[in-house]
């Protein structure tokens, strides 16, 4: 007999052998019970949640010899047909290849026949949102007024691209993700009646990759079991998954939290070595630092980690605070995203490491530092500050003091109010900048501002920062609408701002803040852009500061 996958073979057959969907099987039974069906239904929910093995139970349960029933016999031959997919009064419609008007006008040829075998006619149409709205809207008609003894179950993992008029004549139930205990209780479960000895981490692993869907747990479960038979341990499942040992993690974390960057790494530069997959290395790093988050909450339990890995969490997490582990979070969940259009993703994620360190770890402030307003600003080491405090150009005596207001101030310091030097507003701004949007600001620390009376203003990285990504993250509607709000609204001028790379291809003229050196290197870049592409300066310079960093070197 040709082997059945697990997924397949395990699928739930009764209502009570369903995982996980508790509110979905109360309500389908209560409509049995009390005879309060609906004509037509909407399952809802992510992918390998049960949606279609619900509608086959609810049609057993419906078509039972002994129904309507909510415990189905699965021995009558109504129950063994709709169980193997040869019933003629259930049909299951793929609507991903059923998608044109003629395919659902057809359905409704089909509806006005009375049931051949079974007490009802139960359409389940698969994906439904795939339908065109040609084909929706010969639907609608008859789900408006169906037949008697026909009930429809639309399945769909994008119930909001069915159209309103189908939802309003449907009844929707949401199927949720499982929880990893689910995940884990059931996995278990299957390995007993496959006498399969696998141990409860390498259980927590396959649930975790699963992300809460049962069918892909299953697959993972079954593909381990090909790899290795009947005895798996972790060590199989993180070779099968690309995963990467947790103590190489545990390691890492603390040096990674303690600001040891060179060790830090060196472990990274390891894990990425020794063959794991970069994408699946940066979600354990995630995972870790949540982990990280509930040992500072004091909710780590032991379905999360071991209890020797949790002491050696709480323990770890006691000289960092929580506002940075949440920055730690949010430019991890940035850096899985950035790795997919990353051609080197190993080395994307050493230097954002690196780059997480020092602004984040090492350098992020625990208070919003505030300037009385009788003090003069204070002196910002950055090329534009030093010119516009040199006898060349006079710091203006007159400033512009702003209330600084944040939507989420860390402490009450951080209203205080901010001067703001109206000759040379982009320090003070910064400032603000730092008090209220830390991301942002690990970004444009040590940015230049142009002529800050032009429109566009132009902002010139910092050479440590002239990454794509990062220009990428400034020009995204929401941070680009913020820096423009907040810049507008401490220093009265209402003009938008234009990140760059490059001061020389950035429109400069008399009043630019800009050093005379970077001005005076302006006509040589253009003119060597002109004749043929040349390598950026600042791109150099930033090449040779990775290089320095991982103690690499460039080959030729």
């Amino acid at each position: 007999m040709a082997h059945v996958t697990f997924y397949r073979k395990y699928r739930s057959k009764t209502f009570s052998e369903l995982v996980g969907q508790e509110h979905i099987v109360q309500t389908l039974s209560n409509a049995i019970e009390n005879d309060r069906l609906a004509h037509a239904y909407i399952f809802s929910g992510p992918r390998g949640t049960g949606k279609t093995s619900t509608a086959r139970i609810f049609a057993k349960s419906l078509n039972c010899i002994n129904g309507p029933s909510i415990t189905p016999c699965l021995k009558c031959d109504n129950c063994l047909k709709i169980t193997s997919g040869q019933s003629v009064d259930v049909l299951e419609i793929d609507a991903a290849s059923h998608t044109g008007v003629d395919h659902m006008r057809e359905l409704n040829d089909q509806v006005k026949f009375m049931p051949v075998e079974c007490k009802y006619k139960v359409y389940i149409i698969d994906e439904v949102h795939m339908l065109s709205t040609g084909a929706f809207n010969a639907l609608l008609k008859t789900l408006e007024e169906p037949p008697k003894n026909v009930i429809f179950i639309l399945a769909t993992t994008e119930s909001h691209k069915i159209p309103a008029t189908i939802h309003s004549r449907c009844q929707q139930l949401h199927f949720r993700l499982l929880t990893n205990d689910e995940l884990v209780n059931h996995l278990s479960t299957v390995s007993t009646q496959e006498s399969i000895t696998i141990d409860s981490p390498s259980l927590h692993a396959i649930a975790r990759q699963s992300s809460g869907c049962m069918r892909d747990a299953l697959s993972l479960l079954n593909q381990v079991y090909s790899f290795k038979g009947n005895s798996i341990s972790l060590e199989d499942v993180q070779l099968l998954l690309g995963a990467i040992d947790s103590s190489q993690i545990h390691t890492f974390m603390s040096s990674f939290l303690s600001g040891n960057e060179s060790e830090a790494l060196n472990q990274l530069k390891q894990m990425i070595h020794t063959g794991g997959h970069v994408q699946q290395l940066v979600t354990q790093l995630t995972e870790a630092v949540q982990y990280c988050i509930y040992a500072k909450h004091n909710i780590l339990s032991e379905s999360d980690v071991d209890e020797k890995r949790r002491e050696s969490f709480i323990s770890m997490v006691e000289s960092i605070r929580l506002d940075q582990l949440v920055a730690l979070l949010e430019a991890f969940a940035a850096l899985e995203t950035s790795l997919r259009h990353f051609p080197n993703p190993g080395m994307l994620v050493q230097v954002k490491v690196a780059v997480m360190i020092q602004t984040i770890i090492l350098n992020m402030p625990s208070a919003a530092p505030s300037v009385p307003q009788s003090q003069p600003p204070r002196s910002v080491s950055s090329p534009q500050a030093s010119q516009a405090a040199s006898p060349k150009r006079p710091v203006a005596q007159e400033t512009m003091s702003v209330q600084a207001l944040s939507s989420q101030p860390i402490s009450k310091q951080a209203a205080a109010p901010v001067t703001v030097d109206s000759n040379n507003p982009w320090p003070s701004v910064l400032r603000v900048i730092e008090q209220e949007k830390k991301a942002l600001y690990a970004i444009l620390n040590g940015s230049v501002m142009l002529d800050h009376t032009t429109s566009p203003v132009t902002v010139v990285l910092g050479e440590d920062y002239r990454f794509p990504f990062f220009l990428d993250k400034l020009k995204e509607d929401k941070n680009n609408t913020w820096l423009v709000d907040k810049w507008q609204t401490l220093t009265g001028f209402k003009s938008k701002l234009e990140f760059t790379f490059n001061a020389s291809k950035a429109s400069v003229n008399s009043k630019s803040n800009i050093p005379a050196k970077t001005e005076a290197s302006s006509s040589e870049a253009v003119s060597a852009e002109s004749e043929a592409p040349a390598v950026n300066k600042d791109a150099a310079k930033t090449v040779n500061h990775i290089v320095n960093m991982f103690q690499g070197k460039v080959v030729s």
